[in-house]
């Protein structure tokens, strides 16, 4: 059984957009159910002897694949592909299961809700509540029961 997948191909994007991009591919790969993603950074070898998208793309994706929610099931890289080992790639398998979007640690934090708008709840007071005919002689009898008629 094959199952579908998509690829990214980030040569010549700056580290944050080449993040961006990452997020954007993930969310858009999860919503539409597609269990891979293959991610192309590159090797480095034109970026001056520095590689930045490999290491960049790689902290992000570990970060993705260590909390329960993000959508990520496990990150393989490609030198580690038995059949054609290629280290200008990562494998992003997805959990298709999960319906939630995909959750980004680094994304920034939503403020909570204002809570002074939500109507106030309080409980029922103790003569406000109305229980069955049956209930209720059960609860006077079990009150005679525990305490001694009295």
């Amino acid at each position: 059984m094959t199952r579908e997948e998509r690829t990214l191909d980030l040569h010549g994007c700056t580290a944050e957009e080449a993040v961006e991009k990452l997020r954007a591919e993930l969310a858009r790969t999860h919503r539409e159910r597609i269990g891979l993603l293959v991610v192309i950074h590159g090797r480095g070898w034109r970026s001056g002897g520095k590689a930045v998208l490999p290491k960049v793309v790689r902290e992000y994706l570990g970060e993705l694949e260590r909390h329960p929610r993000s959508g990520v099931r496990r990150v393989r890289f490609g030198e580690q592909d038995p059949i054609a080992p290629n280290p200008g790639c990562v494998y992003v398998d997805l959990f298709l299961e999960r319906q939630a979007p995909v959750f980004d640690p680094r994304a920034p934090k939503k403020s909570p809700k204002d809570l002074s708008k939500r109507p106030k709840h309080r409980p029922p007071a103790p003569d406000e509540i109305e229980l069955p005919p049956d209930l209720d002689d059960e609860f006077e009898q079990g009150m005679r029961d525990l305490f001694g008629g009295r």
